[in-house]
């Protein structure tokens, strides 16, 4: 537990605030927060502020954030193709899957983050299921920042607790900049801390 507050606290003052920290979040975390959601209310920014529902209030992070100013929402054209598998075998429309998706884009580039490239094939992450290793092969890309900054993948909850920090194999990485491996629960707890600290601090003059 110590290990994970020292962890979190880092990342709390990544995030405070001279720029955004990159988060992605992978694809069942975002199936799970728009299952939380009425589909006729998906219309940005109207995703829901707080819910109580740790996916949901995951995406609500964006919604609230300030461009460039704490959390940077990232994400990938394939975490985004399983988020629209994920809606189709629910039984959501293809009009509605697609405003799902174009509010997960919107919510990305307003977050001042954005929606990245395929990650090399050669990457390896370990053993890791398919929405996780999605998410974190794409918190290795470049589009992320330099290799040295901070950045967070937002998994479920048992690879978050088997994988809390990863370092890539295969292309060039820096092992002392792990990639941080959070749940949805960790994740909210974060930002909430982050922007405490936040409102704490003085006003600029």
């Amino acid at each position: 537990m110590r290990r994970r507050s020292a962890r979190s606290s880092s990342l709390v003052a990544s995030a405070k605030l001279l720029s955004a920290l990159p988060v992605v979040v992978a694809s069942d975390v975002i199936v799970s927060a728009l299952s939380n959601i009425d589909p006729a209310l998906l219309l940005f920014p109207a995703v829901p502020p707080a819910t109580g529902h740790d996916a949901t209030d995951v995406v609500g992070v964006f919604v609230r954030s300030v461009t460039g100013k704490d959390f940077a929402l990232f994400t990938s054209k394939e975490i985004l193709t399983e988020v629209e598998l994920a809606l189709e075998s629910l039984g959501w429309s293809i009009q509605v899957r697609g405003q799902a998706l174009s509010v997960i884009a919107a919510l990305a580039v307003q977050s001042g983050g954005a929606v990245v490239g395929t990650t090399p094939r050669k990457i390896q992450i370990g053993k890791m299921p398919k929405a996780a290793t999605s998410a974190v092969a794409c918190a290795a890309s470049n589009s992320l920042g330099p290799l040295t900054k901070p950045r967070v993948a937002v998994v479920d909850n048992g690879t978050a607790k088997n994988f809390p920090a990863v370092t890539p194999r295969g292309i060039p990485w820096p092992p002392k900049s792990p990639i941080r491996v959070m749940n949805a629960a960790e994740f909210r707890s974060l930002a909430e801390q982050a922007r405490l600290k936040f409102r704490a601090l003085p006003p600029k003059k």
